[in-house]
């Protein structure tokens, strides 16, 4: 979080490495003095991971810990005493090893943390969908009982219809053989119907 440096600023290679990991996601090519060849790599292969900020935040801290290991180790080595020098080289070693343990682990936790709200959020999204089935099921239920009921209501008033027409021209004098052929009923049926609508 601390680091700032803009790309033109960096002089070092950790803090090129520094830079990459807090700016990978942003970068679209590899800027012109990188020449070492795990950075250039890394450049090429950033498009492949997707890392969130408590990821990168993670490998800053990591890289940080990593420089100061070294550093206190190049002044042991500086000293001229052998010794010193395996001493500091297996504490820095140690540290590098604790480091990466340390990283692997918060990587880790967070990729069961993304997967617990991954597989949350499908849950949710399918318990939506099987909701919203239900919904348009009762919908379609009802609309299928509103139009059965109207076309029933049709029928009924379409035969109310014809009835009546049957019994005005019967009142008009006109044979139930004529009648029958105009609404499509047979003789016996336009009868039936006159006598049974007789005032």
């Amino acid at each position: 979080p601390k680091f700032k440096k803009q790309l033109h600023e960096l002089t070092t290679l950790s803090e090129k490495w520094v830079y990459f990991f807090k700016n990978a996601e942003n970068l679209t090519v590899i800027p012109e003095d990188i020449n070492d060849e795990g950075l250039v790599s890394a450049y090429e292969q950033a498009n492949v991971f997707t890392w969130t900020k408590s990821e990168l935040d993670a490998y800053d801290y990591a890289f940080m810990r990593e420089e100061d290991a070294r550093a206190r180790m190049d002044k042991a080595i500086q000293k001229g005493e052998q010794k010193g020098r395996k001493e500091a080289e297996a504490k820095a070693a140690a540290e590098k090893a604790q480091l990466k343990r340390e990283a692997a682990a918060k990587q880790a936790e967070l990729k069961r943390e993304a997967a617990a709200k991954e597989t949350q959020l499908k849950r949710e999204a399918a318990a939506k969908e099987t909701q919203l089935k239900r919904e348009a099921a009762a919908k379609e239920t009802q609309m299928k009982r509103e139009a059965a009921a109207e076309k029933a209501q049709l029928k009924r008033e379409a035969a109310a219809k014809e009835t009546q027409m049957i019994v005005n021209l019967s009142l008009l004098g006109i044979p139930p053989a004529d009648i029958s052929k105009v609404v499509g009923k047979t003789i016996e049926e336009v009868e039936q119907i006159i006598a049974k609508n007789k005032k």
